[in-house]
């Protein structure tokens, strides 16, 4: 992995699961708008000290499934999330941090995007799999997520 500043490229894929992952991974699901493209394309990702960056549309709910995501082998380490988001005058952001010894989801509630990133703590050791969604009313606009952390 190439640490610094990264714009994100498009990568098909709605869930994507690794079985090793020596650095940081990044994976986009698909979004709907032109606009929104460039958004993400523009968007300027700090990977330095990151170990997953996702990005995508948003989903009209948290039921609908969409969630991407990727595991570890070794275990990572997660301190905390950038979530950032446009379209929408907010949306909501919904984070997993999966170990072998405990789990945790963790829904941020409508986030400005203008306010954009927006910093989440998660301070967890012996995580195994991250995977994360977002969604606005209307599921236009786009989103992205910087998980930050080590992979031990």
């Amino acid at each position: 992995m190439n640490h610094g500043h990264r714009r994100i490229v498009a990568a098909a894929g709605l869930i994507v699961f690794a079985g090793s992952i020596v650095g940081c991974t990044a994976s986009q699901m698909p979004v709907r708008s032109d606009e929104a493209q460039a958004w993400l394309d523009e968007l300027d990702v700090d990977e330095e000290g990151s170990v997953a960056v996702f990005s995508g549309a948003p989903s009209l709910d948290f039921d609908s499934g969409d969630t991407i995501g990727v595991g570890y082998d070794p275990v990572a380490q997660v301190t905390s999330a950038e979530f950032s988001c446009f379209g929408e005058e907010s949306m909501s952001v919904e984070l997993w941090v999966e170990g072998s010894a405990s789990a945790t989801t963790l829904r941020e509630e409508d986030l400005i995007c203008e306010a954009s990133p927006h910093t989440i703590e998660i301070a967890m050791d012996g995580v195994d799999a991250v995977r994360s969604n977002a969604v606005s009313p209307d599921g236009t606009g786009a989103w992205a997520v910087v998980f930050r952390g080590s992979i031990d």
